[in-house]
């Protein structure tokens, strides 16, 4: 597990490093590689891949973040990455809307696998008792 505590004072870094780490640090938790792919394909196997392949601005690539950030907040008690997670999630919400509105794309793997994160972020906040974006100031 990759640990700011460890490694770095949170509020010394810049706000794309606190991105970066965090979103390294979701990686390494929850994606799972099977040791025998014949019984199981892991837990989010390959989604590094194709985050990479997606780009930083995919909404697969959002809701990656939304995790990362999450669970940061969590780990270190600070509402203000729990208020950019928040809004990066409404704006998430919005985005894959019309990308699952779209035929051409909705039924993708990269869709499906973000309405899976999407999912899972919603259940992770629920269980750490965080806010949710009907709470922000729109």
């Amino acid at each position: 597990m990759v640990s700011l505590h460890h490694s770095t004072d949170i509020d010394t870094l810049e706000w794309h490093d606190i991105e970066w780490k965090a979103l390294s640090a979701f990686l390494f938790d929850y994606c799972i590689v099977s040791s025998d792919q014949s019984l199981s394909r892991g837990y989010l196997h390959g989604l590094q891949t194709m985050i990479l392949k997606a780009g930083p601005g995919s909404d697969i690539m959002k809701a990656c973040k939304i995790i990362a950030l999450s669970t940061l907040a969590k780990k270190e008690k600070s509402s203000a990455i729990i208020e950019a997670a928040e809004k990066l999630h409404f704006s998430l919400l919005r985005s894959f809307r019309l990308n699952i509105s779209n035929e051409a794309t909705c039924a993708s793997v990269e869709s499906l696998i973000t309405a899976a994160l999407l999912g899972l972020y919603d259940v992770s906040s629920d269980l750490l008792g965080q806010s949710t974006t009907l709470n922000i100031t729109r």
